[in-house]
C-alpha cells in the first residue's frame, strides 16, 4: 500500500459515518452486511447508493436480486453491526435483532432508525468496488433518533 492509500485511510477515520446494514435475499437465503458508504443520490427520482467490494458475497447478491434494504442502525445495535461486519456468516447474522420480512422475502431490521427499500437501477464498477444505485420504493421511519456512528475506529451513539 502506498503512502497516499495510508494517508487516505487515516483521513477517513476522521469522518463520522452512519452505520447501515444492507440486506437482501438470494435464492431464498437472506444476506446482510455493514456499510458506511451509503448516501442519497437524488430526490428526482428518489434514490440511494451503496458501495460494495466486488470480492464479498453481498456483491453477487446485489447483482442477482434487484431489491435491497438500507437499515440505519441505532446506538443499541452494536451487536448487529459486529455480526454483519464479519462476526458471523450467512444466516447467523440474523440471529441478533428484530428482523422481519417484507414482499419478495426482503429482510428488514424492524427496530432500525429507518429502513429504505430500494430497487436496483444501476451498477457502476469503480476500482475494487461497485456503486449500486437504487430507486427508493418505500421508507419505513421510526421515532428513534439515536443513530449509530462509526468514527475513529469505534462505534459512537449520536
Amino acid at each position: 500500500m502506498n503512502s497516499v492509500d495510508n494517508k487516505l485511510k487515516e483521513a477517513m477515520q476522521s469522518f463520522a459515518q452512519n452505520v447501515t446494514v444492507i440486506s437482501s435475499v438470494f435464492e431464498g437465503v437472506p444476506h446482510a452486511m455493514v456499510a458506511s458508504s451509503t448516501t442519497s443520490v437524488s430526490m428526482t427520482p428518489p434514490s440511494m447508493l451503496v458501495c460494495i467490494n466486488r470480492s464479498i458475497t453481498m456483491h453477487k447478491v446485489m447483482h442477482c436480486h434487484s431489491t435491497f434494504a438500507i437499515n440505519l442502525l441505532s446506538s443499541d445495535h452494536i451487536d448487529i453491526a459486529n455480526r454483519c461486519s464479519g462476526g458471523a456468516e450467512g444466516e447467523e447474522r440474523f440471529e441478533e435483532g428484530d428482523w422481519g420480512f417484507v414482499e419478495n422475502d426482503l429482510p428488514i431490521l424492524r427496530d432500525s432508525v429507518t429502513t429504505i427499500i430500494c430497487e436496483r437501477d444501476k451498477a457502476i464498477e469503480y476500482g475494487s468496488h461497485t456503486i449500486f444505485i437504487g430507486v427508493v420504493k418505500d421508507v419505513l421511519n421510526s421515532s428513534r433518533q439515536d443513530t449509530l456512528l462509526y468514527h475513529s475506529r469505534g462505534y459512537k451513539g449520536l
